[in-house]
């Protein structure tokens, strides 16, 4: 939904400190302010008309750095954090932040969240915040709540050639996937289209699981006021079971174990299946669709929503964006003048003018306002790409996704509006002595073998018995129940 910029140099990027250097606009001396985190492509160019607004509005000269590689990105930060050089904010996931409090390496902000963070707190919601507490204490700025953006697509025009409705539960996709496969929907008297396609990074089951009851293998959700984990709830075999029934039943392309979603997209949109999970960027913005509309000019591609199935209505397993946190170094604490200037900055981008100035950009040059309304200009399509870097505690979303990306309005308004299933695992940290990278690997292989058909689903039992015991997976379910219940989601 199911987030920073290129590589840059890293031997500096991540051990910037601050410094003083002029005369700021509240007089209290121009100070650097030094943000690291991890991107999608996206830099900042040498004329950073955000930084330069920032620097006139707030007396800060912030030093944006970002890069690309999580794993260098992480490796640099522990190393800075332990040598007593670290950036003044930096991102980090939720696990890692615990053990940079265990370490004493981060700054307890709780005392700060209703004084001189109150309008952050106000901007992003306190349900949101949770992502930043550990031990009832909070220890990091987080993003306000964003949108789901991923759905099914499919062959709006394959559906009419065929003469079929839209399907809306499960069964109706799977008679829709098997005509996609076996009814020649492109018209070119070959066997060469696949009802549903997908990639190994990404989740094509995830409009379905809802439909079932379960928010998929390895979700953590809340039923009837209990954490349940979806390994172990027993829907989940009953929606790996249709799943293998797809794929059984070869209407599912089979490159889905061994390709990228991006792959498989770009087979999609060369005809070669009519359904996949994706997101309205991708499927919409033209720079993911101009080759597509060369190579299939008649295709009609449009959203489903969660489909219904034995379970009852459908929904989308969403976990929400916890996973984006900004910590401060404990050491800040004691330098009042920096913590302050830290906290103006965060406070700045939460209000109503400089979340402005990070969302859309300088007023005249990339966008307008008529009638308190913000209309965005050609200049922020152009140049506004990298502005996101700069919106720490995150956006208004609607209004944002709006104006940004007007021509893609009802797309992103579909995304939005869709049924959502809450998921809560990214809140999660891992136990000690729990080995994540080994049962992934595990569970993984097992399902495969599942849906392949390879393993009978009346292993299944077993296969999360030994999850459970043999890989530790057990201390992670107990972790996660008493960890999301001190956090208020389970009764």
């Amino acid at each position: 939904m199911y987030r920073s910029v290129v590589a840059v140099a890293l031997g500096s990027a991540l051990l910037l400190t601050a410094c003083s250097s002029g005369e700021g606009a509240d007089g209290a001396g121009d100070t650097e302010l030094a943000i690291s985190e991890v991107s999608f492509g996206a830099v900042p160019p040498k004329d950073d008309v955000i930084g330069q607004a920032l620097k006139k509005e707030l007396g800060l000269d912030v030093k944006l750095n970002a890069v690309g590689s999580s794993d260098d990105y992480y490796a640099q930060l522990s190393a800075s954090l332990a040598g007593g050089d670290a950036p003044d904010l930096f991102q980090v996931d939720r696990s890692r932040l615990q053990q940079f409090v265990k370490q004493g390496l981060v700054l307890d902000l709780t005392k700060y969240l209703d004084t001189d963070l109150k309008q952050y707190t106000s901007f992003v919601g306190k349900d949101q915040m949770k992502a930043a507490i550990l031990d009832g204490k909070t220890y990091g700025v987080v993003k306000r709540p964003q949108y789901a953006y991923s759905t099914y697509w499919i062959r709006k025009d394959w559906l009419d050639k065929l003469g079929l409705a839209v399907p809306k539960t499960t069964d109706d996709l799977f008679a829709v996937a098997t005509a996609f496969t076996s009814k020649d929907p492109d018209g070119n008297g070959k066997p060469d289209t696949y009802g549903i396609t997908g990639g190994k990074d990404a989740d094509p089951w995830a409009p379905l699981w809802g439909g079932f009851g379960t928010g998929g293998p390895g979700a953590e959700y809340v039923e009837d006021g209990k954490i349940v984990n979806g390994y172990q709830d027993p829907d989940t075999k009953t929606a790996l079971e249709y799943v293998a029934k797809l794929v059984n039943a070869k209407v599912v392309d089979p490159d889905f174990l061994s390709s990228t979603l991006a792959q498989a997209q770009e087979r999609a949109m060369q005809g070669k299946a009519g359904i996949l999970c994706q997101s309205w960027p991708q499927m919409t913005k033209p720079e993911f669709t101009a080759s597509a509309k060369k190579a299939q000019p008649g295709a009609q591609w449009i959203q489903l929503p969660p489909l219904a199935g034995p379970a009852g209505p459908g929904a989308m397993p969403y976990d929400e964006n916890f996973a984006s946190i900004y910590a401060i170094p404990a050491k800040v604490g004691k330098d009042e003048a920096k913590l302050k200037n830290i906290m103006k900055f965060v406070e700045y981008i939460s209000g109503e003018a400089g979340n402005r100035l990070v969302s859309y950009g300088i007023e005249g040059t990339h966008y307008t306002v008529a009638d308190g309304k913000v209309k965005a200009t050609p200049k922020l399509a152009t140049d506004g790409g990298w502005f996101w870097l700069y919106q720490l505690t995150g956006r208004d979303e609607g209004e944002y996704l709006g104006i940004k990306f007007a021509a893609q309005k009802k797309y992103i308004d579909f995304a939005a509006k869709q049924p959502l299933m809450d998921t809560y695992q990214s809140l999660v940290v891992n136990p000690e002595g729990y080995n994540q990278v080994d049962a992934d690997r595990y569970s993984n292989e097992q399902l495969v073998q599942f849906i392949s058909g390879k393993k009978p689903l009346s292993q299944y039992d077993a296969f999360v018995s030994d999850l459970t015991n043999k890989f530790g997976y057990g201390k992670y379910v107990e972790g996660a129940q008493q960890q999301l219940t001190d956090l208020g989601l389970a009764k």
